[in-house]
């Protein structure tokens, strides 16, 4: 736990545009319960780069260190996976009893699901031999349950849900790790030979359902109350924001847009209006009167 830690905030330090010296990354460190030497905070750099091949840089005319460019999604990946788990032990580190956590610590309970922590090591596992795997799969929408031998590619992690992209004969998927069953590692081989093509794909789209709608120009307008939350929280890598004149906030993409943005669209309710695309903007109306009816 310690190690991730130590990855945990070197990264995140990181993060808040600061190049750091070595002694000023090591009272960091210090400041967060790890008292380290120098000679340990290089074994924690050394360890980042072997474990998951994250490269911090030493700027030695400013004698500043930083994350190497080809490191930083890699990066992104560490922090996003760890942002829950170490803040938790941070905060647990600082209190007397650690058993009184859960009186100034509460959260949305309403997620009774177990992280499906098994099923996601067979599809590592699979993606890393190259094999496929078979499942029983019940998709959300309440369609009957179905038998699949899928070739895993990559996992996508949105909204505390797992899920992993790959093709079932030739079709490509994004299923739910929660929603399978039955899961069996087989010899079969997967059919890997348009994995870059599917990472292509979905690099293009918001959350986790595979759309064929192609890429494009989205563009949006916002109330201005919702300037800082979009500046924390982008919907996506492409968003764009500018302020205009009469104090609305212009919001564009490259996108492929598929339900979970219609989605996320929805959960702004009247601080959002579709400009363009004139399709997109068809879609929202419609099932803004849907909902309405329900209410009439």
């Amino acid at each position: 736990m310690k190690k991730l830690h130590y990855y945990f905030l070197i990264i995140n330090y990181f993060k808040q545009g600061v190049r750091p010296t070595r002694d000023e990354l090591i009272n960091y460190l210090k400041n967060h319960n790890l008292d380290i030497s120098e000679r340990t905070l290089y074994r924690a750099l050394n360890d980042l780069l072997f474990d998951y091949g994250i490269e911090i840089l030493l700027d030695y005319s400013s004698k500043t260190y930083y994350i190497a460019e080809e490191s930083l999604s890699k990066a992104e990946i560490i922090i996003n996976v760890l942002k829950n788990l170490v803040p938790l032990d941070s905060m647990m580190n600082d209190l007397r009893h650690k058993s009184f956590f859960d009186n100034i610590i509460e959260i949305d309970d309403s997620d009774k699901l177990a992280v499906p922590i098994d099923a996601l090591r067979v599809l590592t596992k699979a993606i890393n031999t190259k094999r496929q795997v078979q499942f029983d799969w019940q998709p959300v929408n309440g369609l009957k349950q179905k038998s699949l031998y899928f070739s895993p590619m990559f996992f996508r992690y949105y909204k505390n849900r797992w899920c992993v992209i790959g093709y079932n004969d030739s079709k490509l998927m994004s299923i739910e790790v929660d929603f399978i069953s039955n899961l069996k590692l087989t010899e079969y081989i997967a059919y890997s030979e348009v994995y870059d093509h599917a990472r292509k794909i979905f690099k293009d789209i918001v959350g986790l359902n595979y759309t064929r709608n192609e890429c494009q120009k989205v563009k949006l307008s916002f109330n201005r109350s919702q300037w800082h939350y979009l500046k924390r929280f982008p919907i996506h890598n492409s968003q764009k924001l500018e302020q205009t004149p009469n104090g609305k906030i212009i919001a564009t993409f490259k996108i492929k847009p598929n339900i979970d943005f219609k989605e996320q669209l929805l959960n702004f309710g009247s601080n959002v209006q579709v400009i363009e695309p004139k399709w997109l903007r068809d879609e929202v109306v419609h099932e803004i009167k849907k909902m309405l009816a329900y209410y009439e």
